[in-house]
């Protein structure tokens, strides 16, 4: 009998329990012998994944949000191991980028049927530290600023997405637009204040800040922000909203596989604090193949 490791968070601000037994039955009716461990702080479901290489599963299924996907996938990339996923986080970037039902049960059920696809994700790697990858973005400046923010006070887990516009707010009040130098595709663009590196289309939710990136393109989509006043940054939130962040007047769009980050700004990957740059933003050459 196939082996399934199913991580659970369960602190995770839609984690339901019976979501989670749900989905259970699903796996065991689908031939696998499951084995459910529950995350008990920042970095375990890394660790738990690393193990379930070592123990040789079949696949990897992860309950919770962009955060513990996040986790997971830095334990799993390049194991040849799949995941799974079953949203239950605040905002489920990752389910709407793959268009996963909110249901666990109707989630556990894709995946028990999935053949799978192999996505390319990306790797942050700063100065003396260990790289770090992430199925979403890099957000480095404002949006960097705001995440960082909301960790930093300990709110992320209370107040669902209404905590993040809140982080945002204060951020914007206090903003300050550092001055960045971007190295890629061979170029220096200097004067940035913030930029955005993607590895998926959606961001926070529903919402499109790229529609040419994607996890199964080789290239990062990184939109380079020049202007970036209070007033502009309304402006970019408005184009957000409406799918045209890309057209906004100061943002330039650079398809490439790296970029150099020189200067210190706030760092975000998957809606978790990073750190702040300097660092590399890069395709990982570690791959992972996602069933949904």
């Amino acid at each position: 009998m196939k082996s399934l490791l199913l991580i659970a968070n369960p602190i995770a601000n839609k984690f339901s329990p019976r979501g989670l037994e749900q989905a259970v039955e699903v796996f065991k009716a689908a031939g696998y012998r499951v084995l459910l461990r529950q995350t008990a702080r920042a970095g375990h479901a890394t660790e738990l994944a690393r193990q379930a290489v070592q123990e040789g599963v079949a696949l990897v299924a992860v309950a919770g949000g962009d955060g513990t996907f996040n986790e997971a996938l830095n334990g799993l990339a390049g194991s040849g191991i799949p995941m799974g996923i079953l949203p239950m986080g605040t905002t489920n970037v990752l389910a709407w980028e793959l268009g996963l039902p909110r249901s666990a049960r109707a989630s556990a059920q894709r995946i028990v049927a999935a053949q799978g696809r192999q996505a390319w994700v990306g790797a942050l790697e700063f100065p003396g530290r260990r790289r770090r990858l992430f199925f979403l973005m890099a957000g480095i400046g404002f949006d960097g600023q705001a995440v960082c923010r909301l960790r930093r006070a300990g709110r992320k887990h209370y107040g669902g997405k209404a905590a993040y516009v809140g982080a945002a707010l204060r951020s914007l009040l206090r903003w300050q637009p550092p001055e960045l130098s971007v190295v890629g595709d061979g170029k220096r663009h200097q004067g940035i204040s913030s930029l955005l590196c993607l590895k998926a289309a959606h961001y926070g939710g529903f919402m499109k800040a790229s529609r040419r990136a994607s996890l199964f393109s080789p290239f990062l989509q990184c939109l380079l922000i020049r202007d970036c006043t209070r007033a502009d940054l309304l402006r970019y939130g408005l184009g957000l909203l409406l799918g045209r962040l890309e057209r906004q007047r100061g943002i330039e769009s650079l398809a490439c596989t790296e970029v150099l980050v020189e200067g210190s700004a706030w760092v975000q990957t998957d809606g978790d604090c990073a750190g702040q740059s300097p660092l590399r933003v890069s395709v990982a050459q570690e791959r992972i193949t996602l069933l949904w």
